[in-house]
């Protein structure tokens, strides 16, 4: 068989893998976020989909780097969640994390009092920029998607804090850490435990 045509095929496959995720319209991202955060027992019936999302998503950050050095996210938490995080911790969160890389378009809603700031110090391997070949929405929110389970370092955490002249109730700047994609990180261990590989 013609490698060429095997690779495209390919290329093209992980494509349509992503874009019902993005695919606002049907929610479905909603859906697969929310099995994937409360571990429930749904969770299985959507466990092909979430192994093909993110396989799709490592081999495009092999194919299309991230060369930006931030993304953004807005949130809600209480003050409970938020003190629960502790600086330098190690953390992994289980549902695919939908990132701005513009500071001034980071998902925000009007209930939202937090701000994550990630910051990328080498290109991830398990995250992508998506473009208008994967969204039709990519000028309107310049989006980073992190793969679900992706590890992460607490490297800062403030109350009150002021960014663009809006005060965030709580604020947590974290670290992105890239896991080895054919190994079994603690990551990959805790997803195939939950999706019952």
């Amino acid at each position: 068989m013609d490698q060429h045509r095997t690779s495209k095929a390919d290329y093209e496959k992980d494509v349509e893998i992503i874009k019902k995720y993005t695919f606002h319209d049907t929610w479905y991202c909603t859906k697969v976020n929310l099995l994937l955060a409360s571990d429930s027992d749904d969770l299985k019936n959507e466990a092909d989909y979430i192994k093909m999302l993110k396989n799709s998503i490592q081999n495009r950050a092999k194919k299309k780097p991230i060369i930006n050095k931030t993304c953004f996210r807005g949130m809600r938490q209480s003050e409970k969640e938020f003190k629960a995080y502790e600086l330098n911790e190690i953390l992994y969160i289980p549902s695919f994390l939908s990132t701005s890389k513009n500071e001034e378009k980071f998902y925000m809603a009007k209930n939202h009092n937090s701000l994550i700031k990630i910051v990328l110090n080498y290109p991830p391997n398990n995250a992508i920029n998506v473009d208008d070949e994967l969204s039709i929405y990519s000028k309107e929110e310049e989006e980073v998607l992190f793969s679900c389970y992706s590890k992460f370092k607490v490297i800062e955490k403030k109350q009150n804090y002021i960014y663009k002249e809006k005060t965030f109730e709580f604020y947590l700047k974290l670290e992105h850490i890239n896991q080895p994609l054919d190994s079994l990180g603690v990551g990959n261990i805790l997803m195939m435990n939950i999706l019952g590989f």
